[in-house]
């Protein structure tokens, strides 16, 4: 009976201990045969579980979600409405590629297939998480620029 991917990554998180290497993968050579292919990539966090344990690769999953929480922290406090709606809709599509990833990940996400941002190689969703994460920056870097006044206050529409 031949399992798919996420059986497999099931049955190897349900195997795994909580800190240090699974005691099933006695060599490297084992993990590649019993890993989905690209695991290095697809299945970086079942990977890491194997290698490392449960409780450090969900240390390492709060501390990268901690990172998307900072930014949107940052991203709330911009002055300019407009400009915080687009890097709040940028975020949102880094936040929600991570979140999709990380179930699929672990064997809860059927027929999907998501990378996840900055680590997961591919080449156009890298491209494309590149040109989000621009936009972001490029928000967060005008906040001291330009403060936005409301129209109605404004002197320039005004007939003197």
């Amino acid at each position: 009976m031949i399992k798919d991917n996420n059986e497999i990554v099931r049955s190897l998180i349900e195997n795994a201990n909580w800190v240090g290497q699974s005691k099933y993968i006695r060599s490297k050579e084992q993990l590649n045969n019993i890993l989905p292919q690209y695991y290095q990539s697809d299945f970086i966090w079942a990977f890491l579980i194997v290698k490392w344990g449960i409780l450090p690769t969900c240390i390492v999953i709060v501390v990268l979600f901690a990172v998307y929480i900072e930014l949107l922290k940052c991203v709330h406090g911009e002055r300019n409405s407009f400009g915080k709606y687009v890097a709040i809709g940028c975020m949102l599509g880094l936040f929600m590629q991570c979140i999709v990833y990380t179930f699929a990940n672990l064997g809860y996400g059927y027929g999907l297939s998501v990378s996840y941002p900055f680590i997961s190689d591919g080449h156009i969703s890298m491209i494309m998480n590149t040109i989000l994460a621009g936009i972001i920056s490029n928000v967060l870097r005008n906040n001291r620029l330009m403060v936005e006044e409301p129209f109605f206050l404004s002197r320039s529409h005004c007939m003197e």
